[in-house]
């Protein structure tokens, strides 16, 4: 194999890998400059319950809103994750989400572009992937200080929540990989 075509597939395993993780890992309502205010998890909406946009992304989004909307939490945990999620989000946290958002798309605009050189997509693909690891690990600092917030029985209690959210993902997962087996539904019959 040459080394142009080995360069070529571990681009390719790179791009889907980073991508996937990006998109997985991107605010789709709050957070800076998105609608819902600055810190993106921290707003409550009817019933004082998470509402929509800031509690639907970012980091731990789903966590904090699962955490807001599922747990008996008293009136002082309620204040502390909030407070624990502006913490971190201060600490810059905002900035690497807006700055790993940013890599995202610049290297979708070289997947695009049929002039970009093997060796800009890699570059982009490389700070996209070490942005990624940062990010990663500010998450998981925000996450431990969230679980800290918790009673043992919370955290089980959450534990199940999130195991039936990863049951309902891999059943429509299932149900995607059904579909797709089945062939592309915009085509015809022939004839």
């Amino acid at each position: 194999m040459s080394h142009l075509s080995k360069t070529g597939m571990i681009l390719a395993a790179a791009l889907a890998l980073l991508v996937g993780g990006a998109v997985l890992a991107q605010p789709r309502g709050g957070g800076p400059g998105g609608s819902g205010g600055p810190h993106g998890m921290l707003e409550r909406g009817p019933g004082g319950g998470p509402g929509h946009g800031p509690g639907r992304g970012g980091p731990a989004g789903g966590l904090v809103r699962m955490m807001l909307g599922h747990l008996d939490l008293s009136a002082e945990q309620r204040e502390q994750v909030r407070a624990t999620v502006r913490e971190h989000m201060d600490g810059g946290l905002a900035e690497q989400l807006r700055a790993h958002h940013e890599q995202r798309r610049e290297l979708d605009r070289l997947v695009r572009d049929p002039g970009a050189t093997q060796e800009a997509l890699v570059e982009a693909a490389r700070r996209l992937g070490q942005s990624g690891e940062q990010l990663a690990l500010s998450h998981h600092a925000l996450v431990t200080g969230l679980f800290g917030i918790l009673s043992e029985e919370q955290r089980q209690q959450l534990d199940e929540v999130l195991a039936r959210r990863e049951q309902r993902m891999q059943e429509r997962l299932e149900r995607r990989r059904e579909r797709y087996e089945e062939g592309p539904a915009l085509i015809g019959p022939a004839g």
